[in-house]
């Protein structure tokens, strides 16, 4: 078990995941209320959740249906779509998603990506380690990270990470406190873990979006591990990402193809004020952010991070920005939150 801010909630919050909807029901209205609360606010529910008193029974019981609603729900979402081996098996193979032509110049290269997947298919002990190190954030907005230490270390956007309330507030206001928040990740083998944030930092003008989170659960166990290029390269070098991609369905979010290939290019450096620099044509997803944009050697030179509305470019957080953010966690935290 372990203890989080003096109180046993990680090893309940671990073990909703092996739960179904009626078995969560039970765990959590045995909880205690001070006990509820906490969880509530380490998941990410709104103040209205939060501040509503434990003393009447019917809120205990509307508190624990949405703890249901924002934890085991999108378990059992991902855990039908997620087929070990095939999604895998798809991947290696080199089938995927390819972009599609847009009006402007920079996203009009309307490549097809049988290049990649060629090389995948040939390459695939190399980019196995890319597949297996990528996980997908179970949760109502989804996600996606990448794993960068052999003792679970994963890359993400802050984003990802944040609360529903954040958006109300500038990104240099809630950036910050997106640490010690919980979340729980999922391996394309099906394994859940549930990982806690150690580090983030994000900018107003969008060119930094970066979290870290460590898992918390492993158990001596070694992940996969995905390793960065020591230079970016070439404008329209091939690149390809893995993402899960979900749409919204009311207040819930649906997962249609977990852990899946998107190929596409480099397509240069963006100036545009309020996105990440590097712009690519890997055709992603709602779903797709904090996932690596890896290159023809399965190495990270950059992490999907958005897309422009008006023109259908995607941008990514380039590898210098990420470099820059990896040497400030060493020197803030450094090797003693791993």
């Amino acid at each position: 078990m372990f203890r989080f801010e003096g109180v046993l909630v990680m090893s309940t919050y671990c073990n909703l995941f092996r739960c179904n909807r009626e078995e969560a029901f039970v765990m959590l209205r045995s909880m205690s209320n001070a006990d509820r609360l906490l969880l509530s606010r380490q998941i990410g529910l709104c103040t209205m959740w939060i501040k509503c008193t434990q003393n009447v029974g019917n809120n205990r019981i509307l508190l624990v249906r949405q703890l249901i609603r924002q934890s085991v729900d999108p378990c059992i979402r991902l855990k039908y779509r997620v087929r070990v081996g095939r999604s895998l098996n798809n991947f290696l193979n080199g089938r995927g998603s390819f972009p599609v032509a847009r009006s402007h110049e920079s996203a009009a290269l309307d490549y097809r990506g049988e290049g990649v997947c060629k090389m995948i298919k040939r390459s695939r002990g190399v980019f196995e380690v890319n597949f297996n190190s990528t996980v997908s954030f179970v949760q109502n907005v989804g996600g996606m990270g990448i794993n960068i230490h052999k003792h679970g270390l994963i890359l993400t956007c802050a984003h990802v990470v944040a609360y529903g309330e954040d958006d109300a507030l500038k990104v240099s206001a809630w950036a910050g406190s997106c640490v010690g928040r919980l979340k729980t990740v999922m391996f394309p083998s099906g394994e859940l873990y549930v990982t806690r944030c150690i580090y983030s930092c994000a900018t107003d003008n969008g060119r930094l979006d970066c979290a870290l989170l460590k898992i918390l659960n492993r158990g001596g166990k070694v992940f996969p591990v995905s390793t960065f290029a020591k230079k970016l390269p070439p404008r329209k070098s091939f690149c390809f990402t893995i993402g899960t991609s979900a749409y919204s369905k009311g207040d819930e979010c649906e997962v249609t193809h977990p852990f899946h290939l998107s190929v596409g290019r480099l397509v240069g450096v963006s100036r545009k004020e309020g996105y990440s620099k590097l712009m690519h044509t890997c055709w992603t997803y709602g779903g797709y952010s904090g996932g690596g944009i890896f290159d023809r050697k399965g190495q990270i030179c950059g992490m999907h991070c958005e897309m422009d509305d008006e023109d259908g470019v995607r941008h990514a957080v380039d590898l210098k920005a990420l470099n820059k953010f990896i040497e400030r966690f060493m020197r803030k935290v450094g090797n003693k939150a791993l």
